[in-house]
């Protein structure tokens, strides 16, 4: 169906409902970017849990290099030291297996997950089993080569715990800069879809509006001044004047004069007649 078909009010509706579609998809398409983008929202959480992951390893409780250094300084303790350090080193491994069930619970990525939970945790584990069932006891004891020897496998478990760190940091890091540079191309992106709209709205209700201008410009006077030539030529007596009016346009200014000049044409027809 043609524009020039349609009632003026249909068209306003029309109108009118092509603004409101136009402004709620916009509405909504910005109300999903911020959800998305803002603090608290699920690439921001993301990125929060990759730094509480490098804070919880770097160093502990995930990182077990106190636990080292505790145990050294233990060994090198006198016997009234070696209580307190102990007591540290109990206390570490319970923050460490504390922190370990929760980041069984998070929702990491598998290489992330497998990572933290079987290469970092596994020789962690190991190191601790000898730091209870032989270092603390040969400590107690004062076996100071029993001491030493233990603490030469906990050095190995260290070491092998120490490599797995560096490289569950590097996915961590790497992973954070990968949020972060998304977050800036969906940003982008939506920023781009967020502009495509308003200006797709705006084009429309632009080529609706003047569609419809230039309908009422032509038949209320704008070019070549319809209306008024109409009604200047009926005033003249030219009532055979031709008026293009729809027939189902009743409430038309143009309507109003077509029904003038007919009525004016019956009477001047029943003055004739008489």
């Amino acid at each position: 169906m043609k524009i020039e078909n349609i009632k003026l009010a249909h068209r306003f509706i029309a109108l009118l409902v092509i603004l409101i579609t136009g402004f709620t998809i916009y509405g909504m398409w910005s109300f999903r970017v911020l959800n998305t983008l803002k603090v608290n929202g699920p690439i921001y959480k993301k990125i929060i849990q990759g730094k509480d992951l490098i804070a919880d390893i770097l160093p502990p409780p995930e990182y077990i290099i106190e636990s080292y250094l505790v145990s050294l300084q233990a060994m090198d303790a006198t016997a009234a030291e070696r209580k307190a350090l102990i007591d540290a080193l109990k206390t570490l491994k319970a923050d460490y297996d504390s922190r370990h069930t929760f980041w069984t619970k998070e929702d990491l990525e598998v290489a992330l997950k497998d990572q933290l939970l079987k290469e970092v945790d596994q020789p962690a584990q190991a190191f601790y089993r000898v730091v209870f069932s032989e270092f603390i006891p040969a400590l107690e004891k004062d076996d100071m080569p029993a001491a030493s020897s233990a603490l030469n496998q906990m050095k190995q478990h260290y070491g092998i715990h120490r490599i797995a760190v560096n490289k569950l940091v590097e996915m961590a890091t790497k992973r954070n800069l990968a949020d972060e540079q998304n977050a800036k191309a969906d940003i982008v992106k939506s920023s781009w879809i967020m502009l495509a709209i308003l200006l797709s709205a705006i084009a429309v209700v632009t080529v609706f509006l003047l569609s419809v201008s230039r309908q009422l410009l032509r038949q209320l006077g704008g070019e070549p001044n319809y209306a008024a030539g109409i009604a200047r030529k009926i005033a003249t007596g030219d009532l055979a004047v031709h008026i293009d009016s729809k027939s189902h346009d009743q409430s038309s200014m143009l309507f109003a004069i077509k029904s003038m000049r007919d009525s004016f044409s019956g009477i001047v027809g029943q003055v004739r007649s008489g």
